[in-house]
């Protein structure tokens, strides 16, 4: 006899960037739900995240994802775990202003069955 979780859908989480003088949190999040990166201020037009080792949306070491005012960076998690980054902010004069490391923590959905042990009654 299988014992089912509490089901919930993947959230979406919205991260609107103010200032680089203004650091962020611990981003959480969960495998299958989206972040949308944006920003709030014209001064800097312009950013990336850039993760040193593997990251949350696709595994690879060494990624870079780019945003900026006009195009939102929208990325889906899909690997849980704590992972770690950087933010750039570019300015219109191509100057930057880098911060971090910040973090994020992705876990799996809590919709996952469990299973007792074989030969288990069904209140062990």
């Amino acid at each position: 006899m299988a014992v089912k979780g509490k089901h919930s859908k993947p959230v979406k989480t919205v991260i609107i960037l103010t200032s680089p003088k203004n650091p962020l949190d611990c981003i959480e999040g969960q495998v299958g739900g989206t972040t949308l990166w944006e920003f709030g201020k014209s001064s800097y037009p312009d950013f990336y995240l850039y993760f040193r080792e593997s990251n949350p949306f696709n595994a690879r070491k060494s990624a870079i994802f780019k945003g900026s005012l006009d195009k939102p960076l929208t990325l889906v998690y899909k690997t849980a775990g704590t992972f770690q980054f950087d933010f750039v902010h570019i300015k219109k004069d191509g100057s930057k202003i880098e911060r971090g490391p910040f973090c994020i923590v992705v876990r799996r959905p809590p919709d996952q069955f469990l299973k007792p042990p074989h030969g288990c009654p069904p209140f062990c």
